[in-house]
C-alpha cells in the first residue's frame, strides 16, 4: 500500500550556529543510523550548512561534493559537520533556494528523482534578503525542481523547537508530522524520525 520513489535526492539542510552545539553530533549520528539503509540503492544525498562561517556573507555552505552522492560518502561528509557557523541563521533564505527551479546554489536535482528537503534549526525562521514565509510556500506547494509534476508538492520536513511551528506551518502544509520538536536531543530518536519521513520510499 506504500507510494515509493523509484529515486529519490535528499538534501539536509543543517543549522550550524553556536547555540546548535548541544544537537549537532545526535543529529549527525541520527542521519548516519538511518542513512545506512540507503547504502547500494540509487538514491543521492546532499548536506548544506548554514549560515556560512563566521565572517562570511554566504547563506549556506554545499558540503558535499559532487552536491549530490551516494550513502557511502555521505556518511564520511557528516562527520565534518561541526557548529562553526555565525549567528542569524537564514533558513527561509534557504529553503527559498533550495526549492528554486532555477537551482541557484547548483544542488543538481535529478529529473528522474524526488525531491526531499530537511531544514534543521534550533532558531526562530530568519531571512537576509526579506523571504517570508508565504513565498517559500509558494516554491514548496507547486514543486517545479527533481521530477516533480505539475501539482506535486516539495517533500519538505523541518525539525525545530516547538514555540517555532507557527513560522513553518504554511510551508509544511499543515501537517504535523513534517514537522518535530528538536528537544530532546537524541540519536536515536532523530533516526526513527527519519524512518518515518522515508517510509514511502523504496529500499
Amino acid at each position: 500500500g506504500l507510494n515509493p520513489h523509484a529515486k529519490v535526492d535528499m538534501v539536509f539542510a543543517i543549522d550550524i550556529s553556536g547555540s546548535m552545539g548541544t544537537s549537532i553530533s545526535a543529529l549527525v549520528q541520527g542521519i548516519q543510523d538511518y542513512i545506512i539503509d540507503f547504502i547500494g540503492t540509487d538514491h543521492r544525498f546532499a548536506v548544506i550548512t548554514f549560515p556560512g562561517p563566521y565572517g562570511s556573507s554566504a547563506p549556506m555552505t554545499i558540503r558535499t561534493t559532487p552536491p549530490l552522492i551516494s550513502a557511502t560518502v555521505l556518511q564520511s561528509a557528516l562527520a565534518s559537520v561541526v557548529t562553526s557557523g555565525g549567528g542569524l541563521e537564514p533558513s527561509y533564505d534557504v529553503a527559498l533556494f533550495l526549492s528554486d527551479p532555477f537551482d541557484p546554489w547548483r544542488i543538481g536535482w535529478r529529473t528522474d528523482a524526488y525531491p526531499y528537503i530537511i531544514l534543521i534549526t534550533d532558531e526562530p525562521a530568519q531571512t537576509w534578503i526579506g523571504t517570508t514565509e508565504a513565498q517559500v510556500a509558494v516554491n514548496m506547494r507547486n514543486c517545479r525542481i527533481g521530477e516533480c509534476q505539475p501539482g506535486d508538492k516539495v517533500e519538505i520536513y523541518v525539525i525545530s523547537a516547538t514555540p517555532f511551528i507557527s513560522m513553518w506551518d504554511d510551508i509544511t502544509y499543515r501537517d504535523p508530522s513534517r514537522y518535530i520538536n528538536i528537544s530532546p536531543t537524541n540519536a536515536t530518536r532523530y533516526t526513527q524520525f527519519f524512518r518515518n519521513i522515508f517510509q514511502n520510499i523504496c529500499i
